[in-house]
């Protein structure tokens, strides 16, 4: 089974994947309010540890100092294309 889901991601790597929890009971409808089980995320690659997937992503910026800065309010790994359930995802730290 390894080698087959290893020969699927190689050739699919920065491509958008469905991943979720097979015992969710209301797949694909979201509730309002309600967490949901379900995302779609970023292949990253796949090695010795396993399939990594983008999750959390942000803007950064480090001047010639050394000092730096991040922007975590905006979670940039939730993809704004292709995503039937972006209005129910947490994008924007409160």
């Amino acid at each position: 089974m390894k080698k087959k889901i290893e020969r699927v991601l190689k050739t699919k790597q920065y491509a958008p994947f469905l991943l979720r929890d097979p015992e969710t009971p209301n797949y694909p409808y979201a509730e309002e309010g309600k967490k949901l089980r379900w995302y779609i995320r970023e292949n990253r690659g796949f090695d010795f540890r396993g399939v990594g997937f983008l999750f959390k992503e942000y803007y950064a910026y480090a001047n010639d100092r050394g000092e730096w800065d991040m922007a975590n309010a905006f979670n940039r790994a939730i993809p704004e294309h292709d995503n039937p359930w972006l209005e129910f995802e947490e994008r924007y730290f409160t």
